[in-house]
């Protein structure tokens, strides 16, 4: 007994002892996604292709696999202006690359494969929390469900 009671102490000490986060962490930033006012040409499609998307918050992870000079900070996301009139409505939306570093016909070379994080937030059809509309990629045949929060 007289050994119990140290180790139950030691224990609910260990208990109450919290790791604090360090005040220098903050969330890493995505770039925004924009609507297009305008219909573009569409620029650098052959640089990249999509594999994946998903939507987790208020962000659209996209995964592709891309020509090794892109960067994550040369790829835009841009959706219509136009929305479709359905419940929920429909938006199409496609990734861009800002600029072509390579011209058309260079050697081929293997696809690296990148994560992209867009904040989505504007494309919502309203903003307002449990607002809801479907994403298009342009190209695809499925769309993803994007409920804002």
């Amino acid at each position: 007994m007289r050994y119990l009671l140290p180790i139950i102490l030691f224990l609910s000490a260990c208990g109450t002892f919290k790791k604090s986060k360090p005040a220098n962490m903050t969330e890493v930033s995505a770039p925004k996604a924009f609507i297009r006012q305008n219909e573009s040409v569409d620029m650098g499609a052959e640089l990249f292709q999509v594999q994946s998307m998903n939507i987790i918050g208020n962000r659209l992870h996209v995964i592709v696999k891309a020509h090794p000079i892109l960067s994550v900070e040369d790829f835009d996301l841009t959706g219509s202006a136009n929305i479709s009139k359905s419940l929920p409505p429909i938006r199409a939306i496609r990734v861009d690359v800002k600029k072509i570093p390579v011209k058309k016909g260079d050697n081929a070379v293997s696809m690296m494969e990148q994560t992209l994080v867009f904040d989505i937030t504007d494309l919502a059809y309203k903003q307002e929390t449990g607002s809801e509309i479907y994403l298009q990629f342009e190209g695809a045949k499925e769309r993803i469900l994007y409920t804002f929060k």
